[in-house]
């Protein structure tokens, strides 16, 4: 893990990924904490799709494509969010 660490914080230019995000669903106004994240991060984020896990919990897997950079700021934002568990992103660099 170290290693994709790494390559996630000195990666620069165009990515495609997915940012899986586990939560707690009854914190109170997280759930529109992260829609209107999403919102203000459309230049980046293709798709999401929210999955129930429990009765307490949810994954929401957000998918993106474009500058590294911009994705940081997206993960940044979402990961200091009270009530997010976990989350952990993949991607691959995509060659201009």
């Amino acid at each position: 893990m170290y290693v994709a660490q790494m390559k996630w914080k000195t990666s620069e230019g165009n990515v495609a990924g997915a940012l899986l995000i586990h939560y707690n669903h009854e914190v109170r106004g997280l759930e529109e904490k992260l829609t209107d994240t999403q919102h203000d991060f459309l230049d980046v984020i293709v798709s999401s799709l929210h999955v129930h896990l429990t009765k307490e919990e949810c994954m929401l897997v957000v998918v993106v494509k474009g500058d590294v950079k911009r994705i940081r700021e997206l993960v940044d934002e979402i990961s200091k969010l009270r009530g997010i568990k976990s989350w952990q992103f993949s991607f691959v660099n995509l060659v201009t």
